[in-house]
């Protein structure tokens, strides 16, 4: 009976701890020295019967993995991979201009955390699903599918049952983190197994569509990038409920509304800064992707995301490759890389054409959640931080929605630094919740002002505070 009894629970040990070993990455491609600490990248399975799985990339903290909190990251689109940010913004590595090595990132946010990149939904990156219809899809599955997701990777990583968690995540991470932290908690008051949910950091935030367009749209001619007429034009033909600059990027998959009017008036705005980068509008583009930009800019081409060359001149922390995207992308089809990731052979992309997001939900407003988390959870810390040259998302509109939510300001409009002591942004606490910009950063955070973003991430992770 012990022999049998020890032989049953050596299987059980092996059951609950081969996913993660199974997982392990243990030579990764493009790297000439193996990371010290350790990573790993598979699938979990969501729903057996449509065959519906979400893939992920862990890595584990370079300081303390035993302690240091866990972290999910969620990049929007909708319908972009989180990928995208672990090789793009805030991960480990970045490759290099061949396509094919990887550079260690310095400011790579598992410096202080267990960092879990996830590709959601199902369609996104090497997320899949046997069911075809799985790929139709809203935030409330994205979120249920979110939700069942962590509590299958803490089954497979039980040592971090019980951790301290936070959701992060910027663009339509705006829709996608409040919602995934709403339903966690949900699940937590249901009785299913506890997530030690902490709070949450949502940068340059998608959150409700009409204040949002209405930011993006005066911040044009505020910035001196169009006449105030241009403007002023979109403001009077538009309905901002209506189009936006996030949607997915299929035209045929909406029941577009927007009226002739409308779309010259959009139409005319966008070429006058066609040159410029929407994501960061004081950085160059790569020459290589400009006309892509000009195509997908505004209410009707899509959310791929491409980033702007920042050059040596400029007065930015680092040196940044102009056609990072490019290089992802390469890397990312390596046969090699994906056999090292557990990834089902495919080509990958940056941003999903399969998945047809439901075009209501990017309409929908994600206040009412904040307002319920301030009522019945004033324990999350919450921060929302805005890169302040963003002109997809910007400042404006973000600003706008905070103040729709009346909360009382506890500590005023601060400067905040960053490790050469410059100004690294402004700061203003409020009554339940942070909002910071991020100087002279664009869309994605992390990718403009790395060094900024990292301290931002610790600072707020150590004490929902800023420096």
């Amino acid at each position: 009976m012990k022999a049998g009894f020890l032989l049953l629970y050596l299987v059980l040990i092996n059951i609950s701890y081969g996913q993660p070993n199974n997982a392990l990455i243990t030579n990764l491609p493009g790297l000439t020295v193996q990371p010290s600490f350790k990573q790993y990248a598979s699938y979990i399975t969501d729903d057996k019967t449509a065959g519906r799985a979400l893939f992920y990339w862990f890595a584990e903290s370079q300081n303390n993995p035993a302690t240091d909190p866990l972290v999910l990251w969620l990049t929007g689109g909708p319908g972009c991979s989180s990928i995208l940010a672990l090789l793009g913004e805030n991960g480990p590595f970045i490759p290099n201009t061949d396509g094919r090595t990887l550079s260690v990132n310095p400011y790579s946010w598992n410096k202080v955390a267990n960092v879990l990149w996830l590709e959601s939904p199902a369609g996104v990156g090497f997320s899949y699903s046997n069911t075809t219809s799985d790929y139709i899809v809203g935030d409330v599955r994205t979120a249920e599918d979110t939700y069942n997701f962590l509590l299958n990777f803490f089954k497979l990583y039980p040592q971090y049952q019980g951790r301290e968690f936070w959701v992060t995540g910027e663009s339509y991470g705006g829709h996608y983190v409040p919602q995934a932290v709403y339903r966690i908690i949900q699940g937590n008051n249901a009785g299913n197994p506890k997530i030690n949910i902490k709070g949450f950091m949502a940068g340059n935030a998608w959150t409700y569509m009409p204040i949002d367009n209405y930011g993006a749209v005066n911040t044009w001619w505020t910035r001196a990038l169009v006449p105030q007429t241009a403007s002023n034009s979109i403001l009077q033909k538009c309905n901002l409920s209506e189009v936006g600059p996030l949607l997915a990027q299929s035209q045929s998959s909406f029941d577009w509304k927007m009226t002739p009017e409308c779309d010259d008036a959009i139409d005319t705005t966008m070429r006058l800064f066609s040159g410029l980068s929407i994501y960061d509008i004081y950085a160059d583009v790569c020459n290589g992707l400009r006309d892509e930009i000009i195509m997908k800019q505004f209410a009707k081409h899509g959310s791929s995301i491409h980033r702007p060359f920042i050059s040596t001149s400029s007065k930015r922390q680092v040196n940044l490759d102009p056609c990072i995207d490019t290089h992802i992308i390469s890397y990312m089809n390596l046969p090699a890389v994906q056999q090292a990731l557990h990834a089902r052979p495919r080509l990958w992309s940056e941003c999903s054409n399969s998945v047809n997001y439901n075009f209501t939900d990017l309409e929908v407003s994600v206040i009412p959640i904040y307002q319920y988390l301030f009522v019945n959870h004033p324990e999350l810390k919450i921060l929302v931080y805005s890169g302040d040259v963003d002109a997809i998302v910007p400042y404006w509109g973000t600003k706008l929605w905070i103040d729709s939510l009346k909360r009382p300001i506890i500590t005023p409009w601060r400067a905040w630094y960053d490790s050469q002591m410059q100004v690294g942004g402004f700061v203003e606490v409020y009554d339940r919740f942070t909002l910071s910009t991020v100087r002279d950063a664009g869309h994605m955070v992390p990718w403009f002002q790395p060094d900024r973003a990292l301290i931002l991430f610790s600072s707020f992770l150590k004490n929902g505070a800023l420096p």
